[in-house]
């Protein structure tokens, strides 16, 4: 699965494309694969839960903390916002936990049976184009993490 967005017009574009208009409508069949065999939304869209449910935890739980009584130092009783705001931080921690459990479900059960019986349709020469296009897409991905990593290193330097 690739997330990188790319303008320009590259070797892998143009291999996707071509890939897509000579085999896509094999895809056609399967209501959990795209044109290029990655997953579609229907499928990924646990793992958006996840995320979304593990940040609005954290910022649930920091609105949650009780203030601390300046005298004492010890938390005071939470007012009745702060008791809220910890009840949907479990809330958003158990979306969290049915976002993982129902993406990995979707994933191993749902999707991969799915994809190798995709892939198994495809001629030998789509197979060997697909291998081309999952390497370029893997180089691209290599080179722009390396890019990044210079970039936030001379960043660094530049600071100090």
């Amino acid at each position: 699965m690739s997330w990188m967005l790319n303008f320009t017009n590259s070797v892998g574009t143009d291999l996707k494309t071509q890939f897509i208009a000579d085999y896509g409508r094999l895809s056609t069949n399967f209501i959990h694969i795209d044109h290029l065999g990655n997953q579609k939304l229907n499928t990924q869209w646990p793992i958006i839960v996840l995320v979304a449910g593990i940040f609005l935890a954290v910022f649930a739980y920091i609105g949650s903390k009780p203030d601390k009584d300046e005298m004492t130092g010890e938390e005071k009783e939470r007012t009745s916002m702060q008791k809220f705001l910890l009840g949907l931080t479990w809330l958003f921690a158990l979306c969290s936990v049915f976002g993982a459990g129902y993406g990995a479900y979707l994933y191993f059960a749902i999707y991969l049976p799915e994809y190798f019986k995709w892939f198994n349709s495809l001629p030998s020469d789509a197979k060997a184009k697909l291998g081309m296009i999952t390497s370029i897409d893997k180089i691209n991905t290599e080179q722009m993490s390396r890019t990044n990593r210079r970039n936030s290193q001379s960043s660094l330097l530049n600071i100090f």
